[in-house]
């Protein structure tokens, strides 16, 4: 294994981990603020406060709060994912430009062993 190497396995092994703790500093993120949330809305449809303003705030709760807070969410997600997405072509062009390196080095030889 060349220093290259090391160095791109070190640095894939800490991109990983980087993006496995935002993964899951998001969804622990995403279940502190919505879980409470959904405790209140819940105890407004069990009849802790009635009426149209009740309605309307679980209704909005529901169909605009709790789901923009989740798509807030999902870019964190995304985040790792696109980090994901990073390393792979890392590593896709390092096997790309090593392959590369290597059919050079063939000619080379070739080329050096018929003079």
């Amino acid at each position: 294994m060349s220093i290259l190497d090391s160095i791109l396995s070190v640095v894939r092994s800490v991109v990983n981990g980087i993006s496995d703790t935002i993964n899951k500093l998001v969804s622990s993120v995403m279940d502190t603020v919505t879980t409470p949330l959904k405790g209140l809305v819940n105890q407004v449809v069990g009849g802790i406060w009635k009426g149209n303003g009740a309605d309307r705030f679980v209704q909005e709760m529901n169909s605009e709060v709790i789901p923009s807070l989740t798509n807030l969410g999902s870019l964190g997600t995304d985040l790792g994912s696109t980090i994901g997405q990073a390393v792979a072509a890392i590593d896709a062009a390092d096997k790309q430009s090593a392959s590369l390196a290597s059919q050079l080095m063939d000619t080379f030889q070739g080329i050096v062993s018929g003079l």
